[in-house]
């Protein structure tokens, strides 16, 4: 006689086959719905940015996800490389500087490159594209060349944004306000393309 050895029970034998079935399709279920909340919030995080603006902060920590997208930066000008280009910084202890290129006009400082004078150092809003520092690329962007002590200060690849427009740059002696393009106050010079 055969003795007859006794099975495993297991929770997967006790769910019968048509349930395991079920339970497939509601751990598909799960997941797709997971990727679809993410979804919704990189898009609501990007609608946010558009309208309320990014830090810089998060542009240099994570330069893949905002690579050609465009934003709106509120941060303060740390320092002037050349006409047309600049860095921005957010404010606190951990400073991410994010180079901007523009054709916009602008005061600044005399001595370049340089940091502003403390009548400069206030936030400055700028709207443009994400791109990474490739200088035939921006060179072509902005009509322009940069100067080659410019393209051996910025790593090449690293993010930088092209602006399309800069707001908020305080006149140097004329206690704020915007600048119009002309020459104003002590210590500054027009910006534009040379």
């Amino acid at each position: 006689m055969k003795k007859s050895s006794p099975t495993k029970t297991t929770p997967f034998r006790l769910i019968r086959q048509g349930d395991r079935v079920y339970f497939f399709l509601a751990f598909l279920f799960l997941v797709f719905a997971a990727g679809c909340v993410r979804e919704e919030e990189r898009v609501s995080e990007i609608e946010r940015d558009a309208q309320g603006g990014v830090t810089v902060e998060k542009i240099t920590e994570n330069p893949e996800r905002y690579v050609g997208e465009s934003v709106l930066v509120s941060a303060e000008i740390k320092r002037f490389y050349q006409p047309g280009v600049f860095s921005i910084s957010d404010e606190g202890p951990f400073e991410s500087e994010l180079i901007v290129v523009t054709t916009e006009p602008m005061p600044l400082p005399k001595e370049l490159p340089g940091e502003p004078p403390e009548s400069m150092k206030e936030t400055v809003r700028v709207a443009g594209t994400v791109k990474r520092f490739v200088v035939a690329e921006i060179e072509r962007d902005l009509g322009f060349d940069l100067e080659y002590r410019v393209e051996a200060e910025i790593e090449e690849n690293q993010p930088v944004l092209v602006a399309q427009s800069v707001s908020g740059v305080p006149h140097v002696g004329l206690g704020g306000g915007t600048f119009d393009g002309e020459e104003r106050g002590s210590g500054v010079r027009g910006l534009g393309p040379p």
